[in-house]
């Protein structure tokens, strides 16, 4: 059985400047459902995902991933 996703980013603000996107990118990958990475893009290289992505849609995409309470399915298998 997953575990529940980390919630490394809940006391910090997810829009603030001092969080990169890259590491929003990092958090999605590490604990969400591939299938929900697919939906929002988010598969991939994380390079080229910050290149690609608005900081206002990695904060949509956690913040629906944390309150769907999304589940990696196969964490080593990417």
């Amino acid at each position: 059985m997953a575990d529940e996703p980390r919630r490394e980013f809940a006391a910090q603000p997810l829009r603030s400047d001092d969080l990169p996107k890259k590491d929003l990118i990092k958090f999605s990958q590490d604990n969400a459902a591939h299938s929900f990475l697919n939906e929002h893009g988010l598969l991939g290289n994380i390079k080229n995902g910050a290149i690609t992505a608005k900081k206002e849609q990695l904060v949509d995409a956690i913040t629906n991933c944390l309150s769907a309470n999304v589940h990696p399915s196969l964490p080593n298998q990417r």
